[in-house]
């Protein structure tokens, strides 16, 4: 006798969610191309600025975090803290899970 009483489920019993479908979020535009290392994340913090993360992960990556500004991308805050520090991780920049 079994007496596991899971109740089984179907997609009636879950409530429709309700999305706008009569306005335009507007479309998608292009911001940068990345010929390369994957970048991981992307942040778009209120004031419009864009971030992006690359993990040093084997591949060859210039920084760890960058920003985005008219196409061009250079690293975050500046260089000197996406070089790694073998002796010193700590003090770098090395992989970022989110920003």
């Amino acid at each position: 006798m079994s007496t596991n009483h899971r109740k089984e489920t179907s997609s009636t019993d879950i409530p429709a969610l309700e999305l706008p479908t009569d306005e335009s979020l507007g479309a998608l535009e292009p911001i940068a191309f990345f010929y390369g290392p994957m970048p991981t994340g992307v942040t778009v913090p209120h004031k419009g600025r864009i971030f992006v993360n690359f993990p040093k992960w084997g591949d060859n990556v210039q920084f760890s975090v960058a920003d985005i500004h008219n196409g061009e991308v250079t690293s975050y805050p500046d260089q000197s803290i996406n070089n790694t520090n073998e002796e010193d991780k700590a003090s770098t920049l090395v992989s970022l899970c989110n920003l």
